[in-house]
């Protein structure tokens, strides 16, 4: 046998978001013909829908790109999603799951509950291993069971096998499903076996080599299998410096090497350092959208789960305890303003000047902490770069801190007419919570990072509420000394 047992499936594209938030092009980037091209083809298929001529409506979505139809869904209500996509798996279930796989695993539920037991089976039979993974990994386990025991006995042992890996593990993201030959094989007759089989693999971009126990030894690209001598061995020609992920890597560091080493696709070893898996570079891509789209989510404070439950309960329930935190944060604030009321009492325009000096210092304490996480995320900044990093980001803070602390207090000396002393004071209040910001805000997430602890929670409230209270205690003790002295 030259390589692993192989399923046909379709090939998996990058995900698009669930459908209600499903990209489009807007106004500025679609041109009139393609607005008026789409305008013309839902108009059709709603005629068709409401004639009910379902045949119709799949002979017309098969001249489009799956991607293309999972965004119309987009402009079909709730009732027109769910007869599109029956009709498609009726009539042609390799390419309902190529549409299904275009939305979101929650998108892909939904229509996947108002399909019968056959047809269900057919979609998630046309979908790759991990594809199906993903799908059912977020069932509740009766539905799990339910859905696993009507597909063929394969299709489940290895789905089943799949989801015994952990959540954002290689193992998880990996398709099972691969092209690999002895080490004994010829060219020749690696390409004959290609050709008879590698439009059923998802990933022919190379050829691995393993031995008789389905260790990876090699690998090769299609380009060097091509050029060697139709005689002559793949161990002969393979190279033995194979990059490849482990079952328990995390996806987020495989992501990484694809990216360092440039490759299409990185097959995956276990312990044993045996070929179980392959992870293409739609996947990955998947991936790197996934944690930078997590990362973004956590700078704002929130969580993506918002963004795919439309529950408005769901949303409050998600929000609440970051904006705890910030509550909490403001509590504290206001009991150091509390403290220093003689300062405001005697001197009252210093009110004035808070907004300006909070809001300055969280500008700045975000921009590090974003930098810093992305920088993270990607690999761009490392762990021992931590004081390298942070005396980068501090100076850079100090600078600005003296550009805008000078303007800040010349334009209260001249525009407000308030006194020197005063005007030193926001200056120099001004500088403070800007050093202040820049150095929690590259600090704590290299910190996190460090203590293995995701460095996107150090982010957005957590650094803004810090500052926020460092920076009024700071200002009124300089308000102490230089103003009420």
């Amino acid at each position: 046998m030259l390589g692993s047992p192989v399923i046909s499936g379709p090939e998996r594209r990058p995900a698009a978001e669930i459908f209600p938030s499903c990209p489009q092009p807007d106004g500025d980037s679609m041109s009139a013909h393609e607005a008026q091209t789409r305008s013309v083809l839902l108009e059709s298929l709603r005629r068709l829908l409401r004639r009910g001529a379902s045949g119709h409506v799949v002979n017309l979505l098969s001249k489009f790109r799956p991607a293309d139809v999972a965004a119309l869904f987009k402009d079909l209500n709730e009732r027109q999603r769910r007869e599109v996509f029956v009709a498609l798996a009726s009539r042609d279930p390799d390419r309902a799951a190529l549409v299904l796989r275009e939305l979101n695993v929650h998108a892909g539920l939904e229509l996947l509950d108002v399909l019968d037991k056959e047809q269900r089976a057919m979609v998630m039979g046309a979908l790759t291993p991990d594809d199906a993974a993903e799908l059912i990994s977020e069932m509740d386990e009766d539905g799990r069971q339910e859905l696993l025991e009507t597909l063929r006995s394969r299709e489940a042992r290895e789905i089943r096998h799949l989801l015994e890996y952990g959540e954002e593990t290689g193992g998880r993201i990996m398709n099972p499903e691969f092209f690999a030959v002895k080490e004994t094989v010829t060219a020749a007759e690696a390409i004959t076996a290609l050709q008879d089989r590698g439009a059923e693999v998802e990933v022919p971009f190379y050829i691995y080599v393993v031995d008789e126990r389905q260790h990876l030894l090699g690998v090769l690209s299609l380009r060097q299998l091509l050029l060697v001598r139709p005689g002559e061995q793949v161990s002969h020609t393979m190279t033995t410096d194979v990059v490849s992920a482990t079952t328990d890597m995390d996806q987020e560091e495989i992501a990484r090497l694809v990216a360092r080493y440039d490759l299409l696709a990185i097959p995956v070893v276990d312990g044993q350092h045996r070929l179980v898996g392959v992870i293409a570079i739609d996947d990955i891509i998947d991936v790197l959208k996934e944690e930078a789209t997590e990362d973004f989510y956590r700078l704002a404070g929130t969580s993506e789960d918002e963004r795919l439950h439309r529950s408005v309960f769901r949303a409050v329930r998600l929000r609440i305890p970051w904006l705890l935190a910030s509550l909490a944060g403001g509590l504290l604030a206001s009991q150091v303003i509390n403290h220093y009321q003689g300062v405001l009492t005697k001197v009252v325009i210093l009110a004035g000047f808070i907004p300006v000096i909070l809001g300055m210092g969280g500008n700045i304490g975000t921009q590090c902490s974003t930098i810093i996480v992305r920088g993270l995320a990607t690999g761009r900044i490392e762990i021992r770069e931590l004081w390298r990093v942070i005396f980068r980001e501090v100076r850079i803070a100090m600078i600005l801190g003296v550009i805008y602390g000078t303007l800040l207090g010349l334009g209260g000396l001249f525009l407000l007419e308030i006194s020197p002393s005063v005007a030193l004071l926001i200056g120099l209040s001004l500088l403070a919570s800007m050093l202040i910001a820049a150095l929690f805000g590259s600090a704590l997430p290299m910190l996190l990072s460090r203590m293995g602890v995701d460095p996107a929670v150090a982010t957005g409230p957590l650094i803004t509420t810090s500052v926020d209270v460092m920076a009024i205690a700071i200002f009124f003790q300089l308000a102490v000394l230089l103003v009420l002295d």
